[in-house]
């Protein structure tokens, strides 16, 4: 129900936790990999936690990107039932940020790119696995959950 849906959200947006309560959110989230259910608002809320770039949080609140590593490669061992959502929330996941502690690995990169280049976005989204990119209107949007207020910014 929609309070379920509201709680879920308020706590991907809690960039400050510290990453071992984020790993723990994640192992609830990681169970339902596969499933519908996986794929909607779980992994929405998995992809925030998991960003390589905050919105607004301190970088020492990054998981680390072996262990996101990990998570991807989960994701990509599953079939994608919501393909351009869930393709959007691994590149979140995985976009480059020059920084070895926060990037994945490049292997897991490269497969990621393979999986998303045929998506309605995947150019796009390829790019953001190869070359530091600031977070575009429309990203920003689908990273936050809504659009935000007019005059409003992150």
């Amino acid at each position: 129900p929609m309070e379920r849906t509201e709680m879920w959200r308020a706590i991907a947006n809690l960039e400050r936790l510290p990453v071992a309560v984020k790993e723990e959110i994640a192992a609830e989230l990681l169970k339902h990999i596969g499933s519908a259910r996986g794929e909607g608002l779980n992994m929405w809320v998995l992809s925030r936690i998991g960003s390589r770039v905050p919105l607004y949080g301190p970088l020492d609140a990054v998981i680390p990107g072996n262990t996101v590593t990990k998570w991807i490669e989960r994701i990509l061992a599953t079939e994608w039932k919501k393909p351009d959502h869930t393709g959007f929330c691994v590149v979140q996941m995985a976009c480059l940020t020059g920084d070895r502690e926060r990037d994945i690995h490049e292997q897991t990169r490269h497969r990621i790119r393979e999986r998303v280049i045929g998506l309605k976005d995947g150019e796009r989204l390829a790019k953001r696995l190869n070359e530091m990119l600031s977070l575009s209107a429309l990203d920003r949007n689908s990273v936050f959950g809504e659009s935000l207020p007019e005059g409003l910014h992150l």
